[in-house]
């Protein structure tokens, strides 16, 4: 139930698998709509591998770097996380399976106004999500992200050049489009350079 509520409900997730410590697994994905489940599949020799050297709270867990599927070139990252019981001992892993493109096209979604809303953007100055890309399949390539220079909207390359200038991270930014309330969550793991998802509300609007 669990996993297929992960599945079901959760933008991006493509699928869910546990494998437990007896090496049993159970995988549930989403196929053209509906969901299925699948029990004792093939799987790679490396998440058997990493569920039995794996500890909660430890570097085994998080985010992988950014693959592309090899039929449909859809980005996609794993995120791994390691289950115990009420006695700390472990229970198995957890692969969770996100497809980028409709995570990033889920947050350029999430805008309440054009003084509110959420985008994502690399220390490099590239651009995954921003609502000006909606639509757009922007994940094609890691190598042909647009980038923040491109966008009409000065607030991402604003928030850049202070973390550039300055090393930390904006709380309130000063554009031609007014003052910006900023907060920036970093995203590590998600390929070779550090992602950062960022809020920004227009000052003049709270």
């Amino acid at each position: 139930k669990l996993l297929t509520a992960l599945v079901g409900n959760l933008d991006g997730v493509r699928d869910a698998t546990l494998v437990r410590r007896d090496e049993s697994n159970v995988m549930v994905f989403l196929e053209d709509g509906e969901i299925g489940v699948e029990l004792d599949g093939p799987l790679d020799p490396e998440a058997y591998a990493i569920m039995r050297a794996g500890r909660t709270h430890t570097d085994s867990e998080g985010y992988e770097d950014l693959y592309f599927e090899p039929f449909d070139r859809r980005a996609v990252t794993t995120y791994t996380l390691h289950l115990e019981d009420p006695d700390r001992r472990p229970l198995g892993t957890l692969f969770i399976d996100i497809d980028i493109f409709s995570l990033t096209e889920s947050i350029a979604h999430e805008r309440e106004s054009d003084d509110s809303y959420i985008f994502l953007i690399d220390s490099r100055g590239m651009v995954m999500a921003h609502h000006e890309l909606t639509g757009t399949d922007v994940v094609a390539s890691l190598d042909s992200l647009p980038e923040v220079r491109h966008l009409a909207d000065p607030v991402p390359a604003t928030v850049l050049g202070h973390i550039r200038k300055t090393g930390e991270l904006p709380e309130l930014i000063e554009t031609g489009h007014g003052d910006f309330l900023i907060t920036v969550s970093p995203l590590p793991g998600l390929g070779e350079s550090e992602w950062l998802v960022v809020s920004a509300v227009n000052y003049d609007e709270i």
